[in-house]
């Protein structure tokens, strides 16, 4: 069973070019083998929003284009499974023994999602590998990688 990372989310979903060889292969998964943290959640909406609050008025037509990708950002997490950021993953991410602080400091959400990986025993899907060295016990796939 798999999480994405905010990065893979987009990609495979909210980018103006899907990629598709990406998505194609999230279809493959078996269903319900998918999942997405809460905090990938909050950084697409949040990001999507920005470009709402960007372009928010009447003389920008791009405000049609936040809203649309808006839009697709809702629909694409609507697809998949939300795992929630809880007091288990809370604790996780504060162990020094597994995600040193490190990687808190320099990449606060991704150890949120890696902590996340490691409470629901997922293996992690990024581009970003180097994002998640030093992660103890945390599997990590690279679905772009061309192998």
């Amino acid at each position: 069973m798999y999480i994405l990372d905010t990065d893979i989310f987009s990609l495979a979903y909210t980018t103006a070019r899907p990629n598709m060889a990406l998505r194609n292969r999230i279809a493959r998964a078996t269903k319900g083998n998918i999942f997405l943290s809460i905090v990938t959640v909050k950084e697409s909406c949040r990001g999507a929003l920005g470009l709402v609050g960007r372009y928010n008025h009447d003389q920008d037509r791009r405000l049609l284009s936040a809203y649309e990708l808006f839009e697709k950002v809702l629909r694409s997490i609507g697809a998949l499974t939300i795992l929630p950021f809880d007091n288990e993953c809370y604790d996780i991410r504060l162990d020094e023994q597994r995600i040193p602080a490190l990687n808190r400091r320099r990449h606060p959400e991704d150890s949120r999602i890696a902590a996340t990986a490691l409470r629901f025993d997922l293996t992690l899907v990024t581009r970003n590998e180097q994002d998640y060295q030093g992660i103890v016990g945390l599997r990590v796939e690279n679905w772009l990688q061309v192998s």
